[in-house]
């Protein structure tokens, strides 16, 4: 089995005196990421933040279907496909008994 090991160096270039070797992809400086590694935590922090924002997406989804379900039962409709067609009819019945009071 192979592994891809470089040897960590000073910063003159030279090879540490006793110096273990260490994978490629770890830093070699105290406070300072390698290349992958920050691409790599850069990524974690997008995957959570992108996980957060699903649940709250859930979230209002769930709450947005349960006000559907209510006004369906409200308006005794039995699928959601109907249900914009028989709130508008609802909103017109109401404009023409507006209509009707005002002209009595």
């Amino acid at each position: 089995m192979q592994h891809n090991f470089a040897t960590r160096t000073t910063a003159c270039g030279d090879a540490d005196a006793g110096a273990m070797d260490v994978p490629y992809t770890t830093t070699h400086r105290t406070g300072e990421e390698s290349a992958p590694v920050s691409q790599m935590n850069a990524a974690l922090a997008e995957i959570r933040e992108l996980r957060a924002e699903l649940e709250q997406i859930r979230a209002e989804r769930n709450r947005l279907a349960e006000t559907q379900r209510r006004i369906m039962e409200l308006l005794n409709v039995g699928s959601p496909d109907k249900l914009v067609h028989d709130i508008r009819n609802v909103l017109n019945e109401r404009e023409l008994l507006k209509a009707l009071v005002g002209d009595l």
